[in-house]
């Protein structure tokens, strides 16, 4: 009897069930955890099926792979989209690659869709074509959305492939799409028509309030420079409904738009009892080398205050020759062993950078 058949399957709950698989997976010798995580592939439970294709996902090798794209080219649809997950892995060659792009024709979305999510990892050379055809072909919001996300960071300027996926999409499908399009403006300068612009920015306003897309919604207003999201945007950054970062995000946005208010609620944020809040609002303020809070994030990385850390990688962001003193100074003076030994990695990833 397999390990799988004897220690898995008679575990009735889905949860320890994964729990023992990954225990298992991560004591066994090589050879049996991968005959393990491979039976598990068609366990009925889609937690431990996913499971079991991370792990072997980690455990990545060429006998792994060639085992694993077996069951990509023959398996069950469950078996199939379990290998598309594993082979989303660093150590996966031409040959995982090459299955992926064979499984982007597979009659189950599901695996489709994790095959262009696997694909999306090793970027061949053939991608484009790839996404071409299913933006055309596909009927598959979710893939089709994952299309727009590759188009929009590639900065291919397919404006009406991807107008046309998203007037057959809805809320959050078509929400994604409006994002896609707008970060094709703000990131690669794809102008979008009028109407159009008009069109996303409404669609981004209308998820401001939900707290699962908000902070999508915030960057693609800022991504689209829409002056008709300063009011809306202005209400979630002084509003209480949702979460403080989220309101961060809200006044970060308004200060990227140009709106004074947005600087003066980015300082409030910078000098807030929210702790979480406050540490977002100084880590950006580097992120973004803000130079009207420069001087206050020096401050804070100099202190003994709770986000003295935080500040001192933010105003690594900074990057200036001022910047790395301070640093300097910091990993040879600090009494605080912790902040010394930030401060000396950063100087590492520095001098490892240069």
């Amino acid at each position: 009897m397999s390990i799988y058949r004897e220690a898995i399957e008679p575990i009735g709950n889905s949860e320890a069930r994964r729990r023992e698989l990954v225990r298992l997976g991560r004591s066994l010798d090589s050879a049996q955890s991968t005959t393990l995580l491979l039976d598990a592939f068609s366990d009925p439970y889609p937690p431990v099926r996913h499971a079991a294709a991370s792990l072997l996902g980690e455990f990545m090798a060429p006998s792994i792979e060639e085992r694993v794209v077996e069951r990509l080219e023959s398996g069950e649809e469950e078996e199939r989209t379990a290998a598309c997950i594993a082979l989303n892995s660093d150590g996966v060659s031409r040959l995982g690659v090459q299955a992926l792009e064979a499984a982007t024709h597979d009659a189950s979305a599901d695996v489709r869709y994790h095959a262009l999510v696997s694909l999306h990892r090793f970027d061949p050379a053939n991608v484009q074509e790839i996404v071409s055809r299913l933006v055309s072909d596909e009927s598959d919001p979710a893939i089709l959305v994952v299309c727009a996300q590759m188009i929009s960071e590639k900065g291919w300027p397919w404006l009406e492939q991807l107008v046309k996926v998203r007037e057959g999409l809805k809320g959050v499908d078509r929400f994604q799409l409006s994002f896609s399009l707008a970060r094709l403006r703000g990131q690669h300068h794809v102008k979008l028509p009028p109407e159009l612009s008009e069109s996303v920015s409404q669609d981004l306003v209308g998820h401001l309030k939900d707290e699962a897309t908000s902070r999508a919604a915030i960057q693609g207003l800022v991504y689209l420079g829409a002056s008709k999201a300063v009011e809306p945007l202005r209400k979630i950054a002084k509003g209480w409904l949702l979460h403080p970062i989220i309101r961060v995000d809200a006044a970060i946005a308004l200060f990227q738009l140009g709106d004074e208010e947005g600087s003066r609620l980015w300082q409030k944020h910078l000098q807030g009892r929210r702790k979480d809040a406050r540490g977002w609002a100084i880590a950006r303020a580097g992120e973004l080398k803000v130079t009207e809070f420069r001087e206050f994030v020096e401050r804070e990385a100099v202190s003994d205050t709770y986000h003295s850390e935080t500040a001192l990688i933010s105003l690594s962001h900074y990057d200036d020759e001022a910047a790395w003193r301070v640093i300097e100074t910091r990993a040879r003076e600090s009494a605080d062993t912790e902040t010394r030994e930030l401060a000396h990695q950063l100087l590492r990833g520095r001098t490892h950078a240069l």
